[in-house]
């Protein structure tokens, strides 16, 4: 047989697609015939009875379905086909010798859902003969064509692996199987009734960013993926709502199969939304990168130094002089701890004592949320021959990606802190016959009572104050009291 009207290659509801040309081959005229059997008799409207008058069951059904025009076209040519135009055989063609023809399966077939077909078989036969005309089979498909196609949509972190909880809006079908992590505790991954699903990059931190996906995304986790497959061709939407705080929108990627006619367009509006036109075996991919919050604070340290009279490009006596009696200090060091008064990674600091830095330290990798993240930095050395003026925890908002090693150290959080100079102080009395007279030193700070160094000393021979060292005087006013025997 022909294995287009033999019983023994038919199933109940396998389909013949009949077309004939009219009107000199300018019009197509075509319909569907339903296979039936004893068993299906009234498949697509029919009643047991066979299209061929003199066929018994099983054979094809009489009734003919007949498609909208508008799901297929064609026609055969009106004119000659010179061989130099016939890229098929290369021969001369009459007019009505060949024709051409297209139509919408899915349609036409009135299919629903994700439909394989693995070859068609067309028949061709003579204009003017009758349906049992002896037919000839064309085979021009013998592989798998699919109706649906397959969207998956991955999340990454920049840096990799961060963890976080990301959620998506979308017009995919359900699929408690497409991977992705659950929304909320307790809760089930995949794509849920709605469309909505989550996804985390958890796990993936030896991956680097935007690592093209392979196979069935093996160089992601279940996590960061939601692939749906069995998808029916169509339009559909992805939307990234608002990421947690800690983390920003980065970009939106997204890549099509070349062959299929599936595109990927971002919205105008929402750099976070892409809207998908997905074709028959069609592949889309689209990921997500969301970045880290991660910022930077910059200390400078200041401090007085009368030898600087002017600003200097250079550091000067182991400083740089930024203007008049004013120098930035190498050498202090600084905690940064968060809110919890814990130290951060990189705690503490210590300003640089050389080169066009002097005076500054950095610290970066700082995550911070929506609005800013206070962290608190306290100086917690001064440099040598200087004294801190303030050694409280001064809060610092961190509110911008900034890291202490490129450009964008310009958007770092910046803190100043002063130190004050030390200048040592001695008073030595002595008597000129050693033993004769005692004397008493008392050294205070004037208008006060506070003693300095190790004052007060004697009565003694000698008696000698000292304040020097860490002990030294910050700039101000002293009264230093010799009081020698009578």
């Amino acid at each position: 047989g022909d294995g287009t009207t033999t019983a023994g290659c038919r199933t109940a509801g396998d389909k013949l697609l009949a077309y004939d040309y009219l009107n000199g081959g300018t019009s197509l005229n075509f319909h569907v015939l339903t296979w039936i059997d004893s068993a299906n008799k009234t498949l697509a409207g029919n009643n047991g009875t066979c299209f061929v008058k003199t066929d018994v069951l099983p054979c094809w059904g009489a009734k003919v379905g007949a498609p909208d025009a508008s799901l297929f076209d064609g026609e055969a040519n009106q004119s000659a086909i010179t061989a130099a135009n016939n890229g098929i055989s290369g021969t001369p063609l009459v007019v009505n010798q060949f024709a051409e023809f297209g139509v919408n399966l899915t349609q036409a077939l009135g299919l629903t859902g994700c439909i394989n077909f693995p070859q068609q078989v067309w028949e061709s036969r003579s204009s003017g003969s009758s349906f049992t005309s002896n037919p000839q089979d064309i085979e021009i498909e013998s592989h798998t064509i699919q109706t649906c196609g397959e969207i998956r949509i991955i999340k990454q972190t920049d840096p990799r692996g961060q963890t976080g909880t990301f959620s998506f809006t979308s017009s995919l079908p359900a699929q408690t199987t497409a991977g992705g992590v659950a929304c909320t505790s307790g809760g089930s991954s995949g794509i849920d009734a709605s469309g909505n699903f989550c996804l985390s990059d958890a796990g993936n931190s030896s991956k680097t960013l935007s690592d093209p996906p392979s196979g069935a995304q093996a160089d992601n986790s279940a996590g960061n993926t939601v692939d749906a497959t069995n998808v029916t061709h169509g339009t559909y939407t992805v939307t990234e709502s608002s990421p947690p705080g800690s983390f920003s929108f980065e970009s939106l990627t997204c890549s099509a199969d070349t062959s299929s006619g599936s595109t990927a367009t971002a919205d105008p509006n929402n750099a976070q939304s892409v809207s998908i036109s997905l074709m028959p075996s069609g592949t889309v991919t689209c990921i997500y990168v969301n970045r880290l919050h991660s910022g930077a604070i910059v200390v400078t340290k200041t401090g007085k130094d009368k030898n600087c009279t002017a600003a200097s490009a250079s550091p000067l006596n182991g400083v740089l002089c930024t203007g008049s009696a004013t120098a930035t200090l190498g050498g202090a060091t600084f905690s940064v701890t968060d809110v919890h008064h814990t130290a951060v990674s990189g705690s503490p600091i210590t300003t640089a004592s050389t080169g066009a830095g002097t005076g500054t330290a950095c610290i970066d990798g700082l995550p911070w949320t929506t609005g800013g993240t206070t962290y608190y930095v306290t100086e917690t050395g001064a440099p040598t021959g200087f004294a801190k003026d303030d050694g409280t925890a001064q809060t610092v908002l961190v509110s911008q990606n900034a890291s202490c090693s490129d450009s964008t150290v310009a958007n770092a959080a910046t803190k100043t802190f002063t130190d004050s100079p030390l200048t040592n102080l001695t008073v030595t009395a002595t008597a000129q016959v050693a033993g004769a007279t005692n004397t008493t030193v008392t050294c205070v700070k004037h208008g006060t009572s506070t003693n300095i160094g190790n004052s007060p000393q004697g009565p003694s021979d000698p008696a000698q104050v000292s304040a020097s060292g860490a002990s030294g005087l910050t700039p101000g006013v002293y009264d230093c009291t010799v009081n020698v025997d009578p």
